[in-house]
């Protein structure tokens, strides 16, 4: 089996040990014992792989002047910059031994894969995974991802697709000091079930779509910081997202949170969201069934003047909704659709008196709420002399 060295002298590892604990104390620490680390003696502006052979592996790289790809050290080709590398059966590779490891159940060898731009001055501007077969949704092996990049980088369906490929195994996304400059983010970790850890997404207030970032993955935690995202759509849908940390991130010009945290049920807290303007037009279902919530959250867009949909419902803890009284809510009806969530009376004649004066036949679906049998009569008149329908 093929040892991974470092580059120099072998009794570097003597202080190695104490040298990764102090550099990685907020980074990944739950790799398997018998996986490589592929944070040892990483180069400058490469990516690293670690690739289940039981899978393919397809990829596509930017860089001007083309890039290289070792396995295990030993050189293997060169590509154009976005020409595509693909391993369709790892059994037919031979030119090295790769790595014996024990994790997930049934793996038995991996492979550490090294792509990095054959002209030195230059830097890796894109990647992604890539369909190696002609068709379908094709489950690829990479177990771990580790960026040793300073440069900014687009990772546009970085580690899946909605119906073409899918890291479904993948546990980790490292990065050099734990950060990764990231240009466009939307479909990242899209079905990445199995991803526990990702480095901390800086998004160089880039003005960028967060389009399924981590929909329906398993990543309990991640932070994004320095982001001004144009799009939430789809953000965590279906996620086991826990903890959300938006660092310094600007949502005024955000203009669709349709599906945002749908199903989200482990999600603890959400984040303080600066929605502004006239800019948050069509929301069908920002949140649902976030079950795990431990705070109340009230969603104000009480400055979202071109509204024209919104719901948030079967959530205990979600306890109140401002809207502008400019909106025009022309959207499907139940226009505003607040069920089975926990707004009680309080909340409900404050939603009322925030409803703008209609005339399309708009409808309030408030069944299920904590407050819906407390109304009085007078309170309910207040949206219907508004023109609203409200269903209970």
């Amino acid at each position: 089996m093929q040892k991974y060295l470092p580059k120099y002298l072998t009794t570097k590892n003597i202080v190695l040990p104490s040298l990764l604990s102090k550099k990685r104390k907020k980074d990944w620490n739950g790799k398997p014992e018998s996986w490589p680390d592929i944070r040892k003696n990483t180069e400058d502006k490469h990516i690293y792989l670690l690739v289940d052979t039981r899978y393919p592996i397809g990829f596509t790289a930017t860089a001007t002047g083309g890039y290289s790809v070792k396995i295990d050290g030993i050189t293997y080709d060169d590509y154009d910059s976005q020409e595509q590398f693909s391993m369709a059966d790892w059994s037919d590779y031979t030119e090295t031994e790769g790595y014996d490891i024990d994790y997930p159940t049934g793996a038995t060898k991996a492979h550490i894969i090294d792509i990095f731009p054959q002209t030195a001055s230059e830097s890796i501007t894109a990647f992604k995974c890539a369909r190696v077969a002609a068709s379908g949704n094709e489950q690829q092996g990479v177990l771990w991802a580790h960026f040793n990049l300073t440069n900014e980088i687009i990772l546009n369906g970085g580690f899946g697709t909605a119906n073409n490929y899918q890291e479904a195994i993948m546990r980790a996304c490292t990065a050099k000091g734990n950060t990764i400059k990231i240009k466009d983010i939307q479909n990242l970790f899209i079905n990445t079930s199995s991803l526990e850890y990702s480095a901390v997404l800086d998004n160089n207030n880039n003005s960028v779509t967060w389009y399924s970032v981590i929909r329906s993955s398993g990543i309990p935690e991640i932070t994004i910081k320095n982001g001004k995202p144009t799009s939430l759509q789809y953000f965590a849908i279906s996620s086991k997202i826990e903890n959300l940390n938006f660092i310094d991130c600007d949502f005024s010009s955000t203009t669709n949170i349709s599906g945002a945290f749908g199903n989200t049920t482990k999600i603890k807290k959400f984040p303080e969201f600066n929605f502004s303007s006239a800019c948050l037009g069509g929301v069908e279902s920002f949140l649902s069934n976030c079950s795990s919530l431990t705070e109340d959250y009230v969603l104000d867009l009480s400055n979202c003047t071109a509204l024209n949909k919104i719901a948030a419902i079967q959530t205990a803890r979600f306890t109140g909704l401002r809207v502008s009284s400019s909106a025009t809510f022309g959207g499907a009806t139940p226009q505003i659709n607040v069920s089975y969530t926990g707004m009680d009376r309080t909340a409900l004649v404050q939603l009322f008196n925030d409803l703008p004066t209609v005339s399309g036949g708009q409808v309030i679906n408030i069944t299920g709420t904590t407050g819906s049998e407390d109304l009085t009569v007078d309170d309910v008149m207040i949206a219907v002399n508004k023109g609203w329908t409200v269903t209970n």
